[in-house]
């Protein structure tokens, strides 16, 4: 995943920013769904013919068949995220592509910052925005650590991923429909969660439940 700055001044451009970032928080949606919601929420007129030209012009995003999902995603991921989704029954809706932006490009540099005694390196860095929107239990997190050479002991690496998942809590989670551990958990502070999401193993996934 990337963050793009789209100029605005004309609406194929616009259209674009929204599908760009509908992706960045959802790793895989219907255009069908995607459609909807452009033109439901956002005023558009467009059709999925329509977003399937302009997605040409995302470089990290493809078609699969009736869905957009972000490229390099393997297909059997794909269909997992498909089938947890379909569990949450609201979208994340994004009123201000512009705070959303910036909101997750600072998730992506505290992580950033978290690493940096530890990792340098390109590839890790490019990895963060994944990292963030699919969650990492324990066992993926020493994975990375081991992939990357970062020798820690026990006491260390425990708290380092106990950092790591208080940052994943504000980022927006592709299981999720694009909200955050922390919108979810305030939803169920207020008992709206029902309303979003009717599945305890997806909202366990999160450690919401």
């Amino acid at each position: 995943m990337s963050f793009i700055d789209f100029d605005f001044s004309n609406e194929e451009d616009k259209i674009t920013g929204y599908i760009h970032m509908y992706m960045t928080i959802n790793g895989v949606m219907s255009i069908e769904k995607l459609v909807s919601i452009l033109n439901e929420h956002h005023n558009f007129d467009v059709n999925e013919s329509k977003v399937r030209d302009l997605v040409d012009d995302l470089l990290d995003v493809e078609v699969k068949g009736n869905n957009l999902v972000i490229k390099g995603v393997p297909d059997y991921i794909v269909k997992n995220y498909i089938q947890c989704k379909s569990k949450i029954l609201e979208y994340r809706i994004l009123d201000d592509l512009d705070a959303v932006e910036e909101e997750q490009q600072n998730s992506y540099f505290k992580v950033k910052s978290l690493f940096e005694d530890y990792i340098t390196s390109e590839v890790f860095e490019m990895s963060i925005p994944m990292m963030l929107a699919n969650g990492m239990d324990k066992k993926s997190f020493n994975k990375i650590l081991k992939e990357f050479k970062v020798t820690l002991g026990n006491k260390e690496v425990t708290d380092l991923y106990r950092k790591f998942k208080e940052l994943e809590k504000d980022f927006r989670m592709w299981v999720y429909n694009g909200f955050s551990i922390n919108e979810l958990l305030e939803m169920k502070e207020s008992d709206k969660l029902k309303d979003i999401c009717i599945d305890e193993v997806t909202l366990k996934i999160g450690g919401i439940l």
